[in-house]
């Protein structure tokens, strides 16, 4: 565990947030004291299309309909303003020396295709280099821990650029690593740099993953074959010495669910251990998460209620949390808590589990929220309800781990929140866990009133107007039920913590159930058919981006609604 304490002088820094909405952008004083706006940030007033901090928290960036901004995110104020309009996505080196930015393909008087992505050295304003990149999935070049290469992929290969040579205005590359159907790649994080590379499978032949070590792309170093594998997911530990590889196929050939088949593969870089993670339930694998250790790693997985569990760097299982609703794993930056989460078609309830003892500290209710993230000091935690996710009661929640809300605020049409990275070093953990603070509201959330009416469960558009039954467990009665529940809920409680209800999840009507499935699979093959047309290079306007990135919400529902009929 990587809880030990850090000595360092005077309090902790202040930690902030930065979010934009319909008709602005802010930063938020999260703590020690919440405190919005910024006095010393120059509100942006208008729809910033996109915001992104750099890993090591020095700069913010954000676009607006004609330029893109940099920050300093320690002293807020402007770096640099760049004119370049129509930018829909950017991003920052690990260090904030680079800002990127990609905007949708368009052509030239002769028919040729226009550099759409870009590459600006902050200090200057300078653009390094300039690319065309169709496809919107895998646009985002990737970079060395210390800025030394960016790689990016084209048709089966990847480019790696030297940053000096970028700087010098030689846009050449320094190396290729040529892989023929090539499908994606993974740049490793720490000191010594890998690239993971994804074969599909091809006229019967496996699917594959292979690592590399930068440069040396002559051989790889390891590789794993599996079949079942459409697409993957790959996630290296934060030395960047191990890998785990998530696999899934379109289609569930046995019929048993809408996700399609998921299965999860452990590599080392060192090429001496590998395997198939042993998951001992069937279904969709939802999240999958290292600790910030990189000595273990958990996973959430199978049919709802899902399985959580926590394996080690040899994939053996060091504890199980049971089956429950939840689909979304977060570790604390020190790796002391463990947040266990049931967002998309789940009911929103957020469990914090410690991670020595092995006990549940508290649970909250997080409904609606389409952003869950811990604080940069491991003890406070950022949930936000955005547009389009929901449409209605967009806002974001401040809870210290011990369960109490210490800050809440509503904005119209909340788009996207970010929390400004700080290195875990500068907010030593206690050995000793602090009472639990009083709950703050600030002058700030009182101008912006909160629907008074509690989110509840999510219920699906169909569901909302028919009256919600409660069932209970065979044997069980209402009363001891719930004398029970908050019995067990006050033992794990610290003190000054009030218990949180936990609400059933109301069932739904079986034919309505059917008509809603019917629904929600036409609404998928249409999106399936927006992946296609993006993987074949054409360009898609913002209403069908959008429906692509609803994809993982119909899928849930889908399952939801499945499960349902079967109980």
């Amino acid at each position: 565990m990587s809880d030990k304490p850090v000595k360092t002088k005077g309090p902790s820094p202040d930690i902030h947030f930065a979010f934009r909405s319909l008709k602005s952008l802010e930063l938020v004083k999260a703590l020690p004291t919440p405190t919005t706006p910024q006095a010393d940030f120059q509100v942006y007033s208008g729809e910033a299309r996109a915001l992104k901090y750099d890993q090591e928290g020095n700069n913010l960036a954000y676009a607006t309909a004609t330029n893109v901004v940099v920050v300093d995110a320690a002293t807020h104020q402007t770096k640099i303003t760049i004119p370049h309009p129509d930018v829909l996505d950017l991003s920052l080196s690990p260090r904030g020396n680079f800002v990127i930015t990609w905007q949708r393909t368009s052509k030239n008087e002769d028919g040729s295709a226009k550099e759409n992505l870009f590459v600006y050295e902050v200090l200057s304003g300078k653009a390094v280099a300039r690319f065309i990149q169709k496809g919107y999935g895998q646009w985002e070049p990737q970079w060395t821990w210390d800025e030394g290469f960016m790689a990016r992929m084209v048709t089966n290969e990847v480019h790696v650029y030297d940053k000096q040579k970028l700087v010098s205005g030689a846009k050449s590359t320094s190396f290729k690593l040529h892989i023929d159907g090539l499908g994606d790649f993974s740049l490793s994080p720490g000191r010594s740099s890998y690239i993971a590379a994804f074969l599909p499978e091809k006229k019967g032949a496996p699917a594959a993953v292979r690592l590399y070590s930068v440069p040396n792309f002559k051989s790889p170093i390891a590789t794993k074959s599996f079949y079942k594998a459409d697409k993957v997911q790959m996630t290296w530990n934060e030395l960047g010495t191990s890998l785990l590889v998530l696999t899934q196929t379109e289609v569930d050939k046995t019929g048993k669910s809408y996700y399609g088949e998921s299965n999860l593969y452990y590599l080392a870089v060192a090429g001496n251990f590998d395997c198939r993670v042993p998951l001992d339930k069937e279904g969709p694998i939802h999240d999958v998460v290292w600790s910030p250790s990189s000595k273990e790693f958990a996973v959430s997985y199978g049919f709802m209620p899902a399985k959580t569990t926590i394996f080690d760097h040899r994939a053996n299982v060091v504890h199980s949390f049971g089956e429950l609703p939840r689909n979304y794993i977060r570790f604390s930056p020190h790796g002391r808590y463990l947040l266990l989460g049931g967002f998309g078609n789940l009911n929103g309830m957020l469990d914090v589990w410690d991670r020595q003892s092995l006990t549940k500290v508290c649970t909250v209710d997080g409904s609606g929220s389409a952003y869950c993230e811990w604080m940069p000091d491991g003890r406070h935690i950022l949930t936000a309800t955005l547009s389009p996710r929901l449409r209605v009661d967009n806002g974001f929640k401040l809870w210290h781990s011990s369960g109490v809300m210490i800050h809440e605020e509503s904005h119209n049409e909340l788009y996207q929140v970010a929390i400004r990275p700080r290195p875990v070093s500068l907010f030593p953990f206690r050995t000793q866990g602090a009472a639990s603070p009083p709950p703050k509201p600030c002058a700030s959330a009182a101008s912006r009133p909160v629907a008074s009416k509690p989110a509840g469960a999510y219920r699906p558009p169909h569901a909302r107007n028919a009256p919600e039954k409660v069932g209970l467990p065979s044997g069980a009665s209402t009363d001891s039920k719930a004398k029970n529940s908050t019995k067990n809920t006050k033992s794990k409680l610290p003190p000054g913590a009030a218990p949180v209800e936990v609400v059933a999840k109301p069932a739904v009507d079986p034919e309505i159930a059917q008509k809603r499935v019917r629904a929600l699979q036409k609404k998928l093959k249409q999106i399936n058919a927006l992946v296609e047309k993006v993987a074949n290079g054409e360009k898609l306007d913002a209403d069908q981006v959008s429906k692509i990135n609803q994809k993982a919400d119909v899928l849930q529902e889908l399952e939801s609604l499945s499960i349902g009929n079967k109980a």
